[in-house]
Parts: structure tokens; sequence; C-alpha cells
């Protein structure tokens, strides 16, 4: 039986127990090698969040470990992300009428924002896969996070088979990517120099949306505005430049074609 030491546990609860959680320490806790420790630390952020005793971007951690080793870690994570989802969803639905949707001041409350923060945070990773790889595998693994939101998203059980409800949440996610597409990063320019990681995943956002919502994107609208938190993103100043050289970069890697292939590979990974 797997007993983790004791100061293991105590490390963890301190760090939930903190005003402000730490980012690198949730993510180190998701990695750790004892699954009590793993469990621990996704059981508490569920209770948390349900409780809204802390912000809605933590919920990334359940995306993070949906490629859990372990099956019940994984089973945990995707249930807690789904009910997450619906959760917020939900409330966010109910003070429609108080809070005009369109703006952005909306879309912070909405379940799909905390793609902001996912999006940063894989930027980040330091296994970004190279712009050569060409390994669809890679990339499901990569960005199984990502995909594990927008697939619970638009899962017929969060959307009620509610065609309003599912182009409302189609198009806010392409509000986001899009408008991260126009950002770059705000805290080291040495990991997305010129947002160039940020804008691929915005990409590979943006065909997983298609391919998911049956292509359906080009039929969506999308939010006029959607500000990003500026703790993470910045105007990028040299917006044209940029997009040429990432529409060059996109059009080596993302394919169609190529998005199928991870889907499909991300299916073989996932136990939804």
């Amino acid at each position: 039986m797997e007993v983790p030491s004791a100061s293991i546990l105590s490390e963890a609860a301190e760090e939930l127990s903190r005003p402000r959680l730490n980012k690198d320490s949730i993510l180190k806790s998701l990695k750790d090698s004892s699954s009590i420790v793993r469990k621990s630390l996704l059981d508490k952020l569920y209770k948390l969040l349900k409780n809204h005793a802390i912000p809605s971007r933590y919920a990334c951690a359940f995306a993070f470990a949906v490629t859990d080793c372990l099956e019940d870690v994984q089973v945990n994570s995707i249930n807690y992300l789904v009910e997450f989802l619906k959760d917020y969803g939900r409330e966010a639905r109910t003070h429609q009428t108080l809070l005009d949707q369109s703006t952005d001041s909306g879309m912070v409350n909405q379940p799909e924002y905390i793609v902001v923060f996912l999006i940063h945070v894989l930027a980040h990773d330091p296994v970004f896969p190279s712009e050569y790889c060409q390994d669809e595998f890679v990339y499901a693994r990569f960005c199984s996070p990502l995909l594990a939101v927008l697939q619970a998203l638009l899962m017929p059980q969060f959307v009620n088979s509610n065609k309003e409800f599912l182009s409302s949440t189609v198009s806010c996610l392409i509000g986001i990517f899009r408008a991260i597409k126009k950002a770059e990063d705000a805290v080291d320019d040495y990991f997305t120099p010129v947002g160039m990681k940020l804008h691929i995943l915005s990409e590979i956002g943006l065909h997983t949306l298609k391919l998911l919502s049956c292509n359906t994107l080009s039929s969506m609208g999308s939010p006029g505005l959607v500000l990003l938190s500026s703790s993470f993103y910045k105007v990028n100043r040299d917006i044209s430049n940029t997009k040429a050289q990432v529409n060059n970069l996109i059009g080596r890697l993302i394919s169609e074609n190529f998005m199928e292939k991870i889907l499909d590979a991300f299916k073989c990974i996932i136990n939804w």
C-alpha cells in the first residue's frame, strides 16, 4: 500500500491553505510520485472551486491531470473538470440577464475563460514540441489539457443538445483564441518570443474547435471584445510581422489532416 510521508502531505496541505495558490507548486504536486498526494490535491481543489474559495483558473489542474498514469486519477480529473464546467456554466447562464455576456466583463465569468490561463501555462512548458515535430502522439499528449477542456465543453452532456448553448460556447472560445493570437506574453518573452507558442496553441484550439463542432465554425459569431488577463498577456506591438511568422510556421505544422491525427491520438491516450 502506498503511504506518502507526512512531510509530503503537509507540504501539499500547506500549499492549498495559502491565500494565493502557487501555480508551479500545484503543477509539481500533480506530478508527485504518490497517487494519494495527487488525489488529495484534486479533491481539495474541486471543493475549493465548488465553494468559490479560489479563482476559477485553478480548474486547469483537472485538465493537466487527465493524462495521469493511474486510471482512477484520470477518471476523477475528467469528472471534476466536467462538473466544474457544468456548475460554472450554469451559474453564468443564471446571471446572464444581469450581466451582458457579450462584453469582456461577462466573458471572464464564463467557464470557457480558463482556456486563457491553460494556454499560457502550456506555452511556458519546457517540453513544448519543436517546430519540426510531426508526431501526432507527442502533440496529443502535450496538448491533452487543452483538448480535454474543449472536448468537455462540447460534450452533449454539457451543452444538453442545446444549439443556442453550443453556439454560445463555440463563439466564446473563438473570441478567446482570436484575442490570444493578437497578443504576446507579458511574463517572459524568452519562453514565448513574440507570442509564437501562444499563437500556435490558439491555432490548434481553433482547428480542434472546428473538428469537434462538426465544421460549423464559419457560421458562428464571436464576441467583439475579449480582454485577456494583463498579468499574462500584453498587446502585440508588431502584430503584422508576428502574424506573418506564425502563419508561415502554422502552415508547415498544423494542417487539418494533422489535427485529425492528433485528435485520434488523444482518444487513444485519454480514457474518456
